[in-house]
């Protein structure tokens, strides 16, 4: 055999060995014409049909989900939809200042950057936890979320009759819409915590550990006038059927406590350790009907690989939009539902027992920044995944901006009225100080410093990374960035 054919029948050794592109469809819903940009792109390409697209790229687009798989989706091995990364096109269109109406010929080469920069990083924390791995049998879930799960550690998930206190509305909720509306006619604006200090402190939460026992009620109650009160004083993890009733007006409406988004109504009746202790300051009355207690708890940072906590913990990571996305993802994966094969009709938990933790303290710390903003007259009817949505008048914006961030929430930079905050102006943040520097960039809107301090996160070090963060000081003394 000759050197040149041994060489060639060997594997690659570089670990990249797929690229990231983003199509913008003329019809999403019959995606066949549209833009195509590649990572690395100056300008978007027209392609009339999907076999004019490299196979060796990854394509994010806008394919909604349902579309998705009902077309091209089904066929098509480097497409994603819309939905496959924890924000949509629009949404990252809006966090870096873009209006919704940009054009389609310069939409996908935004795509393109973000969704290469976010798949790299996450990625990168992949090949650590399994150095042998490779990016064409890394990325074939059909999300983002599907993924990166590869490299979490397995989940303990409930088992025979307490399934339900796991199952989505019943035990939990994702999104929550409150009992308020705001002024009719008013426009929608989102606001949210930062996406990598939220998740980093989602993360280093406490976790319960299994098996979970049934407890009896009965002889809890005959020694306990508020069993309630007696549970969220143990030190174990628990899971309680409540029946709450007499409310604080302003408290339940913004807690939302037994709505749902789901058209299903199932009716809420079982809440984790992290919801009760707050339910405790929302109702006068709870009734506990059945418990469910586990063994003990563990820092879930614990047990996390190491790569990941690394990653969440990192200085660098906090000037980064891409970083938080990651961070977001692998919280969110942490909370993925059952996907073992089951007995035909035999029902399955929506999410495991840490799961069901991570959903609780989310829920909290949405309901909280939602009450702080509603005894400042600003209306969140909905909220979860660390944001919320608020319906206020256009003339409060200013308002309901600063008094998001005494709370530690920002709003997308499409959001933030020019002129809001000019460089070296003061405001009151309620968020952790790491966050601070994106927060500032956001609210002066200085997109090319973001931009060029997102992309230090995405470079190994080097002389590369080096000179980009020797161009951004640059910048800033002279006042360019």
């Amino acid at each position: 055999m000759s050197e040149t054919a041994s060489t060639a029948s060997k594997p690659r050794k570089d670990e990249e060995d797929l690229r990231f592109g983003a199509v913008s469809f003329d019809d999403p819903k019959d995606p066949t014409s549209g833009w195509m940009a590649i990572e690395g792109d100056e300008k978007a390409k027209r392609v009339d049909a999907l076999h004019q697209m490299p196979s060796d790229v990854i394509f994010w687009t806008n394919i909604p989900y349902k579309e998705f798989f009902s077309g091209a989706g089904r066929t098509r091995s480097n497409l994603r939809h819309a939905e496959y990364l924890v924000c949509k096109p629009s949404e990252i269109l809006a966090e870096w200042g873009f209006a919704e109406n940009t054009s389609s010929a310069t939409t996908p080469t935004l795509m393109a950057v973000m969704f290469a920069r976010i798949a790299k990083l996450a990625f990168g924390i992949a090949v650590k936890c399994n150095p042998s791995l490779r990016m064409s049998t890394f990325f074939t879930g059909t999300t983002l979320i599907n993924d990166v799960s590869s490299f979490l550690p397995d989940a303990e998930f409930a088992e025979n009759e307490a399934v339900e206190t796991c199952v989505a509305d019943r035990g939990f909720v994702r999104l929550t819409v409150t009992g308020a509306r705001g002024p009719k006619g008013s426009p929608t604006f989102k606001l949210r915590h930062p996406r990598l200090s939220y998740a980093r402190n989602l993360l280093e939460t406490m976790s319960p550990v299994g098996p979970f026992s049934f407890v009896d009620v009965e002889e809890i109650s005959k020694k306990r006038s508020n069993v309630a009160s007696w549970l969220c004083s143990q030190s174990k993890p628990f899971v309680a059927e409540i029946a709450v009733d007499d409310g604080l007006p302003d408290e339940a409406t913004i807690y939302g406590f037994g709505n749902s988004t789901s058209k299903n109504k199932l009716i809420r009746n079982w809440v984790s350790t992290p919801e009760l202790k707050e339910l405790l300051t929302v109702y006068k009355k709870i009734t506990v009907r059945n418990i469910w207690m586990g063994e003990k708890y563990q820092r879930l940072s614990d047990v996390l690989p190491e790569p990941v906590m690394k990653f969440v913990r990192a200085k660098i990571s906090f000037g980064s939009w891409s970083a938080g996305i990651v961070a977001e993802t692998i919280w969110r994966a942490l909370c993925a539902p059952d996907s073992r094969r089951r007995v035909p009709g035999e029902q399955r938990p929506d999410t495991s027992w840490r799961g069901a933790w991570l959903i609780a303290h989310d829920k909290v710390a949405s309901y909280r920044a939602a009450k702080y903003l509603y005894d400042r007259n600003h209306i969140a009817p909905m909220y979860g995944y660390g944001w919320l949505n608020c319906a206020v008048p256009p003339d409060v914006v200013d308002d309901l901006i600063r008094d998001g961030l005494a709370c530690g929430v920002i709003p997308p930079m499409i959001d933030v009225p020019d002129n809001f905050m000019r460089a070296g102006d003061a405001y009151s943040w309620g968020g952790d100080p790491e966050s601070k520097p994106l927060t500032d960039c956001i609210l002066q809107k200085r997109q090319k410093l973001a931009w060029n301090t997102d992309e230090v996160r995405v470079l190994p070090p080097g002389p590369k990374r080096d000179e980009l963060k020797a161009k951004i000081q640059s910048g800033l003394a002279s006042g360019k960035i």
